[in-house]
């Protein structure tokens, strides 16, 4: 008997947008694009969400715009914060005769890990290993080794509760239900950056609408994380108010006439602000734009300095630097991080097999890596579904209370029609419920 294909939604709740992408793994082992949907996002502020009605309504309205007929498997989400924080933990395992390190050992290690002290209101939401040791020599994976002594090296990265308990409270409002978190930015990481770069020492900038997210990869490991308010957002506030026009025409002429670079942008082009109100068309040069944008930009450069060179890593980057996110389509941007950082620089795109060519955009390296992460993840390999206990009990509940046919997250289908039956039927969540 064939085994049943593994379908995922993922889902990418930001400052500016809701994406909800729902895949399988094809025949070929590529990542299979079923369907997605997005909407304008209101209510979420520097990475948490505030308003959870509205995030609720911009994920039904994400989903109701696929016309597809799927059961979903697993629904895995991003969830990402300014005050994300990370503690450094090692573990050991000593053994008077050689013994063979067993995996069920190395997830003992993995729970002796996440045993630290946390802050009011603070959780865990991730736990990323660092290195291994067998009797002093390094390793990448002890399973199976014999030796004396064993040693784990895990970052743990922990955050305040509530970006988990707003987070679950929108999607249990919506037609979808959360079954795994996912931090920023092992989720773009995950679709941009190759295995040989991580081995050889890669920044990855991800600059959105309302955060600019840092990662640090070196020797195959996740090292070192940060963000700043310090994002897309701010440039187009900085456009409107030097401008003196709405929020929405800002925007524009960031995304359709931006440029990184002041001296690069075309001296002698204006662009034309026409008024729906009987005022007269406002003009601004390209030059002058620029000029406001690479003053930003260059503050994120300084902020991006100041972080390598704080992470001790700046020697171990060999391969350079990774830009992604919305503002990384502005023309000269690579120039301009490659002087002021010094690192070779390129645009994270991520890649699709299939004609799905409008989702192979920066924008969506968050969702995408996401989806890839939940597809080709296994129950083995993640943490947060051991520590999430209460929460499987729940849903093992309600999932009695439906026929055992419909067990699972539930079925897009024809939503135009059938969307508010089907959402109370297989996706209504417990008000409240917290992940962890």
């Amino acid at each position: 008997m064939a085994k049943a294909v593994k379908i995922v939604a993922a889902v990418d709740v930001s400052t500016t947008k809701v994406v909800v992408v729902v895949g399988q793994l094809g025949s070929n082992g590529h990542i299979e694009v079923l369907g997605w949907g997005k909407a304008l996002s209101h209510g979420v502020f520097q990475g948490e969400v505030r308003n959870v009605e509205a995030i609720a309504n911009a994920i039904d309205e994400a989903v109701a715009s696929m016309d597809i007929e799927v059961v979903i498997n697993d629904v895995y989400v991003s969830v990402t914060g300014i005050k994300f924080q990370t503690t450094d933990v090692r573990v050991s395992r000593s053994f008077e005769d050689e013994e063979t390190l067993s995996g069920q050992e190395m997830q003992e290690m993995l729970q002796e890990a996440s045993n630290i002290d946390l802050a009011p209101d603070f959780r865990i939401y991730h736990i990323e290993p660092q290195g291994f040791q067998v009797d002093g020599e390094n390793v990448i994976n002890p399973v199976g080794f014999i030796g004396n002594e064993f040693k784990g090296n895990y970052k743990i990265f922990t955050g305040a509760k509530s970006y988990a308990k707003n987070l679950s409270l929108a999607l249990s409002k919506s037609c979808l239900r959360i079954d795994r978190l996912v931090v920023d930015p092992l989720s773009s990481s995950e679709i941009l950056l190759s295995d040989d770069e991580k081995d050889a020492g890669v920044v990855l900038l991800e600059i959105g609408a309302g955060l600019t997210k840092l990662a640090i990869y070196a020797d195959g490991y996740l090292r070192y994380s940060t963000t700043s308010p310090l994002a897309g957002d701010v440039m187009t506030r900085d456009l409107k108010e030097v401008c003196a026009i709405s929020q929405r025409d800002a925007e524009r002429l960031k995304v359709k006439h931006g440029h990184a670079i002041a001296e690069l942008a075309p001296k002698n082009r204006y662009i034309a602000i026409p008024s729906e109100s009987g005022w007269e068309p406002k003009e601004f040069g390209s030059h002058m734009l620029a000029s406001i944008l690479q003053s930003r930009l260059e503050e994120v450069a300084k902020w991006v300095n100041y972080h390598v060179n704080k992470s001790g890593l700046i020697d171990h980057i060999g391969a350079g630097v990774v830009i992604t996110g919305g503002t990384s389509m502005l023309d000269g941007i690579t120039a301009l991080f490659k002087y002021h950082l010094g690192m070779d620089v390129r645009i994270g795109v991520p890649r699709l097999s299939g004609d799905n060519t409008e989702l192979e955009n920066p924008r969506y390296s968050s969702v995408l890596g996401l989806l890839k992460i939940g597809l080709f993840e296994t129950d083995d390999n993640v943490v947060a579904k051991q520590e999430d206990k209460t929460r499987k009990k729940k849903k093992r509940r309600k999932e009695k209370e439906v026929e055992p046919k419909e067990k699972g997250p539930g079925v897009l289908a024809s939503w135009k029609e059938k969307f508010a039956t089907q959402a109370e039927l297989f996706f209504k969540a417990d008000e409240g419920d917290e992940l962890g």
